[in-house]
């Protein structure tokens, strides 16, 4: 909870409205990102060595804003490669990634990077006290 409310914080910070509906659901509304787009991606892990593994082959996929994507797929098919693609976690062997007409590769990092949410989708625990932790 206090994860989302500090995310709305800095959301809301850029003209982005938060909204609480019910129980643990926010829906994130305002003047944000209008399309995320994935042009012929291509990602590769260790392209240079003979342990390459290709986890992307010729993507495409348009996200409209306020659209929901579920992303699904059998464990190592590539999902959580390409949601770590559009921060730039990793780049692209070849296509591109554009929001809003921009490529991503265009963009500093640490700019790209405020505009987006990220939930892992792993809850890691510390087996110490909050005291500790904070």
């Amino acid at each position: 909870a206090t994860q989302s409310r500090l995310l709305c914080q800095r959301l809301e910070e850029r003209g982005v409205l938060c909204k609480k509906v019910s129980g643990n659901v926010t829906v994130v509304t305002g003047n944000g990102t209008k399309k995320i787009e994935l042009k012929n991606v291509t990602y590769i892990y260790s392209p240079d060595t003979p342990f390459c593994k290709t986890a992307l082959d010729d993507v495409s996929l348009k996200i409209d804003y306020g659209e929901f994507v579920a992303i699904m797929g059998a464990s190592g098919s590539g999902k959580s490669t390409l949601v770590d693609l559009i921060p730039r976690y990793h780049d692209v062997c070849s296509g591109s990634i554009t929001i809003d007409g921009t490529d991503i590769r265009d963009l500093r990092i640490k700019d790209l990077r405020s505009l987006i949410g990220n939930v892992n989708q792993e809850a890691i625990l510390f087996n110490d006290t909050i005291y500790s932790t904070t």
